[in-house]
């Protein structure tokens, strides 16, 4: 994946575009799913943990602080996410030139 995120920089300005899309989705997304894991404060869990929990026996569903605090967390990777597509986009000709 990092050699593609490479390759879009030293490409055209819709490559960059293309990688600033997909981080601005993915971004909104992860922001979305924070606010409301905050206001309902609950959370559930996904991926790879989800299957293990399940064989575990253990509950997906977060509760309380612990649902606000992956929340919060939701949200710095969401913001994270599209502060990482702004720079690239603007940046991408910076690092085809080294």
């Amino acid at each position: 994946m990092f050699d593609a995120i490479i390759l879009a920089a030293v490409g055209t300005i819709w490559e960059r575009l293309g990688v600033f899309g997909v981080s601005l989705v993915f971004g909104i997304i992860m922001f979305a799913a924070g606010i409301h894991n905050i206001k309902t404060q609950t959370a559930e869990e996904s991926g790879k943990r989800r299957a293990v929990n399940k064989l575990l026996g253990a509950s997906n569903t977060y509760e309380g602080k612990k649902a606000i605090l992956v929340g919060w967390v939701r949200i710095a990777c969401g913001v994270g996410a599209i502060i990482f597509g702004i720079v690239f986009l603007f940046t991408g000709p910076v690092l085809r030139d080294k």
